[in-house]
């Protein structure tokens, strides 16, 4: 029997070693596992189950990286009590998402093997550059953005968080995706948040020591 392996609330992960066991869990859930295994990057199957042991999501692994997360009925996003689940076992292996925070509620910055790192989107860095995409699509339990400066290089989708600012300065190379609707542009974006959630707006930076005590000038005679 593959070895479990422990998680929160009571749910625990399962090694699905070989495709008689992932066929097995497929119908167990009614869903339906995309299989493009080629031999050079052979894939890795989790089933998370509850005590009765019921299994409620599949997540695959290829090349050290979530690939997938099939819930049950073949639906994509997995219930909000399992999200913990998945973020604990990502967390314990290092693997990297990509865009797929959705799911697990981490953000991957370049891949970890080659220096980049996995951030918790419950507890952002204050600044941060993402060379992709931004996709925290219902991560309902993630209340802020970076707080002085985020970059993203493809589209920011923040639909069905608690986000309610934005970071002090931000730069997003395509749209903006919220529950208050969608944004061509950070100018427009910024300015309905502001109008939405007035008291919710950072406060101006002060001015630095260097900028407002500036040394005067000597006088020769």
């Amino acid at each position: 029997m593959p070895p479990n392996l422990a998680s929160e609330g009571g749910y625990s992960w399962i090694v699905l070693a070989d495709k008689g066991a992932l066929d097995a869990e497929q119908r167990a859930m009614n869903t339906a596992v995309t299989q493009n295994d080629d031999g050079a990057s052979p894939a890795q199957y989790f089933s998370l189950r509850d005590k009765s042991g019921t299994p409620h999501v599949i997540v695959e692994v290829r090349d050290h990286g979530l690939a997938e997360c099939y819930g049950r009925n073949d639906k994509r996003y997995p219930g909000r009590d399992h999200v913990p689940s998945i973020k604990a076992l990502i967390q314990q292996h290092d693997w990297f998402v990509g865009i797929a925070a959705q799911h697990c509620e981490i953000i991957s910055v370049t891949d970890p093997r080659r220096g980049g790192k996995n951030y918790d989107a419950l507890h952002p860095p204050p600044r941060m550059t993402v060379p992709d995409s931004l996709d925290l699509f219902r991560c309902h339990r993630v209340t802020d953005l970076p707080r002085d400066y985020l970059s993203v290089d493809g589209s920011l989708d923040i639909r069905g968080t608690q986000i309610k600012r934005l970071p002090r300065k931000m730069r997003v190379e395509d749209y903006i995706s919220t529950d208050i609707g969608l944004f061509q542009s950070v100018k427009e974006a910024r300015a309905a948040f502001a109008a939405k959630y007035p008291e919710q707006q950072p406060s101006p930076r002060p001015p630095s020591a260097n900028k407002s005590a500036r040394k005067p000038k000597k006088h020769h005679l």
